[in-house]
């Protein structure tokens, strides 16, 4: 006898919880797309002509003017613009996260107040280029960084105390967070740039598992089995059973 398959059923339909999934997935799609756009864009500094991943830190494509005095608008713009919308719609991913976890969990609360202020930092951090905001950016970078760190680390706690995550997802939280600690104090000054790229990637990481967060609320997923084919005994008791329905129903 065949084994029966199992086939995913969408259970629950949650239309805001869907809206705010997309607005967020469009917010950090933009972002890659915009930013490849303004790397293609920036002057060159370091290595005439062109950004280096590996020696421009993201800043300076906000910058109005390159380090060595060229001029950076387009850069500037598209990169500016892409990272004050991608602060704007991941807000109400936040936003909604106590709704999508236990109510009762105060980690997840936390988390949902310490993603709006990291939120309100990116579109800080697009708003003030370093060159001309020196102070203003540095602040903003730290409403962005610092709550974020804490955000990681009070979801993934919540999100396992509630059984809503594996415990997995706490201990891969906790690694990435300590490396990204120790890693500047192990490696120096000396590569400050690669260290900000690997934090981003953290980051973007970290949004995915907060998206796949939100869309257990949003689309409630069930696992249905397949009843097994029935056997020809089977089939013909089924049509004895109603043929006997029928005659009583009479």
């Amino acid at each position: 006898m065949k084994k029966p398959r199992s086939r995913l059923y969408i259970s629950e339909f949650n239309p805001t919880g869907v809206f705010v999934l997309l607005v967020a997935v469009a917010g950090l799609l933009q972002f890659f797309v915009i930013t490849a756009i303004a790397m293609a864009a920036y002057p060159g500094d370091v290595v005439p002509g062109k950004y280096s991943l590996t020696q421009n830190f993201f800043s300076d494509l906000g910058m109005m003017r390159s380090h060595n005095g060229d001029d950076n608008y387009y850069a500037s713009f598209w990169f500016n613009t892409a990272l004050t919308a991608l602060g704007v719609m991941l807000l109400p991913l936040f936003g909604i996260l106590p709704w999508a976890g236990k109510r009762d969990s105060m980690s997840i609360w936390f988390s949902a107040i310490c993603g709006i202020v990291s939120g309100l930092g990116l579109i800080g951090l697009g708003q003030l280029p370093i060159d001309t905001h020196y102070i203003a950016h540095h602040v903003a970078l730290g409403f962005w960084l610092f709550p974020m760190f804490a955000m990681a680390m009070a979801f993934f706690f919540g999100a396992v105390k509630t059984d809503d995550m594996s415990i997995w997802f706490l201990v891969a939280g906790l690694v990435a967070v300590a490396a990204m600690i120790v890693l500047p104090l192990v490696t120096g000054t000396s590569n400050h740039v690669i260290n900000q790229k690997i934090i981003a990637t953290y980051g973007f990481i970290w949004f995915g598992f907060v998206v796949w967060f939100v869309a257990r609320s949003a689309l409630v997923v069930i696992r249905k089995k397949d009843a097994p084919p029935k056997s020809l005994s089977e089939q013909a008791e089924d049509y004895t059973t109603e043929l006997s329905r029928g005659y009583r129903s009479r």
